[in-house]
Order: C-alpha cells, then sequence, then structure tokens
C-alpha cells in the first residue's frame, strides 16, 4: 500500500481501496483466529458477560449516545471479562471499534 501510494496518480484510487480493505480484512482474520484457536479454555459466563456489555453499547450507540465516559467504562469492563473468558482480549478492542460513536450525532453520522 505504501509503494502504491509513491506512484500517486498512475495507480487507480480503486485498485487502493481494495488493496486496502484488503489489508484490514486480513488483520482481523488474524485476530479473530488468534483469539478463537489459541484458547486453551473458555469460561463462557465471561463471555457472555462481555457480549452483554457490547450490546448495551450498542443500544448506546444507536440512542446518539456522545458522551465517552460510558464507552470508556464499558470497555475496560469488557476487556476484563473478556481476557478472564480465556478468549484473547485483543479481540475487545475489535468488536468495540463497532460500537463507538462518531462524528456529531446528526441525522448523517
Amino acid at each position: 500500500i505504501g509503494i502504491l501510494s509513491l506512484l500517486g496518480k498512475k495507480v487507480p484510487s480503486s485498485l487502493k481501496v481494495f488493496l486496502t480493505a484488503l489489508a484490514v480484512i486480513d488483520d482481523l482474520g488474524a485476530i479473530i483466529v488468534i483469539a478463537i484457536f489459541y484458547t486453551t479454555t473458555i469460561a463462557f459466563v465471561n463471555l457472555a458477560i462481555a457480549l452483554g456489555i457490547w450490546i448495551l453499547l450498542f443500544v448506546l450507540n444507536r440512542m446518539k449516545v456522545q458522551n465517552l465516559i460510558p464507552y470508556l467504562i464499558g470497555g475496560v469492563v469488557m476487556w476484563y471479562f473478556m481476557l478472564n473468558s480465556g478468549v484473547h482480549a485483543t479481540i475487545t478492542g475489535v468488536i468495540l471499534a463497532f460500537v463507538i460513536p462518531f462524528g456529531d450525532g446528526g441525522e448523517n453520522s
């Protein structure tokens, strides 16, 4: 991707977008494989609590709550339960990114 950006206008932007998306999906796949398949035991209660916190944060996002304090507290607590579930805690950051608000909370955010 770095070499493509050095080439500038000679490379179509659609190719740059495709390769960037491919790199992101590849990295997410690697994180998921590490989180799931390199786990020795899974504590399903802790995993369910982490999922419940994620659902709560998702609802807050849909309600357009822009204050970051609930997301920070929820993220730390979710990380704790994910860590204690046996699943690698890195996955918390990946799934937490889907519920963090961005924009001004307007109609198009």
